[in-house]
């Protein structure tokens, strides 16, 4: 038997680039996430890349995963974004792009680094 997906259980953000590199697609999630950039279907990748850098590290060949982040009027989230190629055969057929929000994990080892460094320094006074 199949699985059903409920859309509203996928919490990570996602782009669907053609070989191209036109946007074919993406989810709320992302939108939300790219929030103040170009970014729409049938724009080009180029121009979100223009507009946050930090993509044009898929491009120099740095990995499949970045960590960054982008400040907003809330506060700064920090994402996790990975390139998955579609390919078979050689043959490119585009490209997901996938940011997953990591600010939980980010704020938890913070709090866990400054309250080490807290009690280290508490014991060397």
């Amino acid at each position: 038997m199949a699985q059903k997906v409920v859309i509203a259980d996928i919490v990570d953000g996602w782009l669907l680039v053609d070989e191209y590199g036109y946007i074919i697609d993406l989810n709320y999630v992302a939108q939300k996430i790219l929030r103040g950039l170009s970014v729409q279907i049938g724009g080009e990748l180029n121009t979100l890349i223009q507009e946050w850098p930090v993509l044009e590290k898929f491009n120099e060949g740095s990995g499949e995963t970045i960590e960054t982040f982008r400040n907003y009027t809330s506060g700064r989230c920090y994402y996790e974004i990975k390139k998955i190629l579609l390919e078979k055969n050689e043959i490119s057929f585009g490209q997901i792009i996938l940011f997953q929000d990591i600010t939980l994990k980010k704020k938890a080892v913070l709090e866990a680094w400054n309250k080490k460094k807290k009690q280290l320094s508490e014991k060397n006074v």
